[in-house]
């Protein structure tokens, strides 16, 4: 689509410069209309990741995507950015403690009252969107689940065990 795409890992991969060009996480934060996130979460070691000054050095209306994990984002300082126009928008299909909202009938004030800044972060559609986190939910992934956990079955029916068991069982 003719985007100029650049990328900053601590472990950088040869494929990857097929299609991205490497630069310096200060590189990427100034140059980047969009940042989007890949990254596992470390507990203690990576929360707020992206946070207050991360987002100060960013071109201004710019925009954050979130596909890896929730605490790596300062949700509270994604929100003040956008209202004070910092940056354009904000996206994920992770926020925290989304498992207290799953399958719940929910009103903006129950969501108020478990995460007051997902309510405020709500309010900002459409510049901040948050969707399910529900990626690997496609026709294939879910044949594929069904597929393999037929197929472990059958193994573990004929022979007591199976290639993907965490414990397998040692004969």
């Amino acid at each position: 689509m003719g985007a100029k795409v650049i990328g900053y890992d601590l472990y950088p991969n040869k494929h990857a410069e097929e299609v991205l060009t490497y630069v310096t996480q200060d590189e990427l934060i100034k140059q980047s209309d969009l940042v989007s996130i890949h990254v596992p979460y470390f507990k203690g070691q990576n929360d707020n990741l992206i946070n207050k000054d991360f987002i100060s050095k960013m071109k201004p209306m710019s925009s954050i995507v979130n596909v890896s994990r929730a605490p790596l984002v300062n949700l509270k300082d994604a929100v003040e950015a956008i209202k004070a126009n910092k940056i354009f928008g904000y996206a994920c299909d992770v926020f925290d403690n989304e498992s207290s909202l799953i399958n719940k009938q929910l009103t903006m004030d129950a969501i108020k009252k478990l995460n007051p800044t997902l309510e405020e972060a709500i309010s900002l559609y459409p510049r901040l969107l948050i969707s399910p986190h529900v990626a690997y939910f496609t026709d294939e992934a879910v044949k594929n689940m069904a597929d393999i956990s037929f197929k472990n079955l059958d193994e573990l029916i004929k022979t007591g065990t199976c290639e993907t068991a965490l414990n397998p069982v040692q004969k």
